[in-house]
């Protein structure tokens, strides 16, 4: 063997383990950088019903207001509440009262557009934003959600003062 040959095969094994390096590096970086994305998409959600949190909420409206300004877009917002949710609880417990608020969280995704945003927005709170909504278009999202959660059975809810568990919406 010559010695530019000898030269030659170090200088491409060095370049082999170079690559192989470079490779395991960036796979590294890369499950690193999803393992990041995943903590912040969980620091956004609520653990309990899996719609965003209270914190993430204002953070979205203030985005969204500043949009509706520029863009001169309308922009409604719903507050909703369980009516009677701490008589609920204090008569079924608060692993019933976890499954009403599960079922109400999954009642609202369901009747909601998929551009609208929703959270829990409190103990027995939410609150949607709903972008390039008219106050009218916003009435009827109201309505239709209240009218959902009321036709829905809870287990427990003919001890309520009104045997049905209701939401309110502003």
């Amino acid at each position: 063997r010559t010695a530019s040959n000898i030269h030659f095969e170090s200088d491409l094994v060095l370049s082999c383990v170079f690559v192989i390096v470079a490779w395991t590096v960036g796979f590294y970086v890369r499950l690193e950088q999803k393992h990041i994305d995943n903590l912040k998409e969980l620091a956004n959600i609520d653990g309990l019903t899996g719609l965003y949190n209270h914190r993430y909420f204002y953070e979205c409206l203030t985005e969204d207001i500043a949009q509706c300004k520029t863009k001169g877009k309308n922009l409604a917002l719903l507050f909703i509440d369980v009516d009677s949710f701490k008589i609920y609880n204090d008569i079924n417990g608060h692993q019933q009262g976890d499954k009403v608020l599960k079922r109400i969280s999954d009642i609202l995704k369901s009747n909601v557009r998929e551009n609208d945003f929703i959270s829990r927005y409190g103990g027995e709170e939410f609150a949607i934003i709903l972008p390039d909504t008219t106050e009218r278009e916003a009435l009827e999202i109201a309505e239709r959600l209240r009218l959902e959660t009321e036709k829905e059975h809870f287990d427990g809810q003919e001890y309520m003062p009104n045997q049905n568990l209701t939401i309110s919406i502003g």
